[in-house]
């Protein structure tokens, strides 16, 4: 038996869900971000610190999101709904609703 699924390290995954069964706090997640508005339909999200439960992890990236031409946006980077409907729906190994992202 493959202790990987999906390149997702089970034994891990395994001690995380039990760390957190013996104790709640230990599954805890927060986000610090910081967000600028770059000009027009433009921003910048910063990402700085991550916890997760007692331990804190530094992040040193940024995020950009812009809209397309057609909603007076520059087209130079993803819009909200695209990460809302691509990305995040991806890494939540869920589907987003179809009402909200399948309208093609």
């Amino acid at each position: 038996m493959s202790s990987h699924l999906n390149d997702i390290d089970l034994e891990a995954l395994q001690a995380a869900i039990d760390a957190v069964k013996k104790d709640p706090k230990e599954g805890l997640l927060g986000f610090k971000v910081r967000s600028i508005w770059a000009g027009q339909t433009r921003s910048e999200t910063h990402a700085e610190v991550v916890t997760l439960g007692k331990e804190v992890f530094t992040r040193s990236f940024k995020i950009a999101a812009d809209e397309p031409t057609f909603l007076l946006g520059k087209d130079s980077a993803e819009s909200p709904g695209d990460f809302i409907c691509g990305d995040e729906c991806l890494h939540d190994g869920r589907l987003c609703s179809r009402r909200i992202c399948a309208k093609y």
